[in-house]
C-alpha cells in the first residue's frame, strides 16, 4: 500500500499535468462524492490539492450547497493552528484526491450535521 507522502506525490504531479493540459476536464462529480462518501465510510482522511496546495482533510458532510454547488465540510488537519479547523471546500476547486491511510477523528468538535449551508446531504458523519 502507498504511504501518505507517496500519494501526496502523485497528486501533485496529477495537479501539475491537469494545469499544463487545458484541454483535460475537471474531475468527474460522481468520482468525487464516492471517494469522500468513502472517506466518511471508512473513517479515513482524504488528501486532496485544492487551489494549488495540499491538504489532509476529514470529511464531515457531503452534498448540496444552498447555492447548488457540490462540496465538502470537513476539519483540515494542518501544520499549525492556522491551518487547522473547519473548511468547506467546493468540488469545482478540486484538483486531483485520494483516500488516505490516516484514520479520521471525526465527528470533531463544533460539527453540526444539519449544517444550514448544505440544502442536500449525499453522505455525512453521524453523531456519536
Amino acid at each position: 500500500m502507498a504511504s501518505e507522502d507517496d500519494i501526496a506525490d502523485a497528486l501533485m504531479r496529477r495537479a501539475a499535468r491537469l494545469a499544463a493540459d487545458k484541454r483535460v476536464a475537471a474531475l468527474d462529480a460522481a468520482e468525487l462524492r464516492g471517494i469522500t462518501c468513502r472517506a466518511i465510510a471508512l473513517a479515513r482522511c482524504i488528501i486532496l490539492d485544492y487551489h494549488g496546495q495540499q491538504r489532509l482533510l476529514e470529511v464531515h458532510i457531503v452534498g448540496e450547497t444552498t447555492v447548488g454547488a457540490l462540496a465538502i465540510s470537513g476539519y483540515q488537519i494542518g501544520t499549525d493552528a492556522k491551518s487547522t479547523g473547519w473548511r468547506r471546500l467546493r468540488f469545482d476547486d478540486i484538483a486531483a484526491i485520494a483516500l488516505g491511510d490516516r484514520q479520521s477523528l471525526a465527528p470533531r468538535p463544533g460539527y453540526n450535521r444539519d449544517d444550514p449551508g448544505f440544502a442536500v446531504v449525499y453522505c455525512r458523519v453521524e453523531d456519536d
